[in-house]
C-alpha cells in the first residue's frame, strides 16, 4: 500500500542518512472485538499507518474505525423480540461471515420477524450467498436482507402458503 511504501522509505532514510526512527509499523489483524451493550470502543486514534481488519464480532455496542475489514464469525443473540446489533461508525469492508445466531429462550420461543444483527455508516461489500447462519431452529427459515447499511436477520415461519380463489 502507500502507507507502507512511504514507511519504509522513512525507514530507509532513517538507516542511511540518520534523523527521527519512524516508529514501528503496525497491521491490526485482531483475533475478536466484543463491545456491550452502551459501550464504545474508538479505533481512529491508531493513526493512518494501521489498517484494522478482524476476524471475529459481538455484542451490542459501537466500534468507531476509519475503516474496518470484517471476515469471520458474527455473534448474535436474540431474546425478547430484540437482537443485538453491533454499529460501527465508520467504513465496514465484508469479506465472507458465518452468523451464529445465540437464542434465548428462558422466555419462549424468539418472535418472528426483522432483527438487525450488524450496522455501518459505510457498509462495503455485503453479499448474502457469502455469509452463512448457524444455531438456527430447524421450524423457520432464516434469511438475511440489507437495508441502509444494516444487516438484518429475518425470521419466517416455515411452511407453504396456499392461495384460493
Amino acid at each position: 500500500t502507500s502507507d507502507e511504501r512511504a514507511y519504509m522509505r522513512a525507514l530507509l532514510n532513517y538507516k542511511w542518512f540518520g534523523g527521527a526512527h519512524p516508529g514501528a509499523f503496525v497491521t491490526n489483524d485482531l483475533a475478536a472485538i466484543s463491545v456491550a451493550a452502551g459501550s464504545a470502543l474508538d479505533l481512529q486514534g491508531l493513526g493512518d499507518l494501521v489498517a484494522a481488519s478482524v476476524s471475529e464480532l459481538s455484542g451490542a455496542g459501537t466500534l468507531t474505525a476509519k475503516t474496518l475489514d470484517f471476515s469471520g464469525t458474527l455473534n448474535v443473540t436474540i431474546a425478547n423480540g430484540s437482537s443485538d446489533c453491533l454499529t460501527v461508525e465508520g467504513a465496514l469492508n465484508l469479506g465472507e461471515v458465518e452468523l451464529v445466531v445465540n437464542e434465548d429462550t428462558s422466555a419462549g420461543k424468539s418472535e418472528l420477524g426483522d432483527y438487525p444483527v450488524l450496522a455501518a455508516t459505510s457498509l462495503v461489500g455485503f453479499d448474502r450467498n457469502k455469509w452463512t447462519v448457524t444455531g438456527v431452529d430447524n421450524d423457520r427459515t432464516y434469511s438475511l436482507a440489507e437495508r441502509d447499511n444494516t444487516v438484518y436477520l429475518l425470521i419466517r415461519q416455515r411452511g407453504m402458503a396456499v392461495l384460493l380463489r
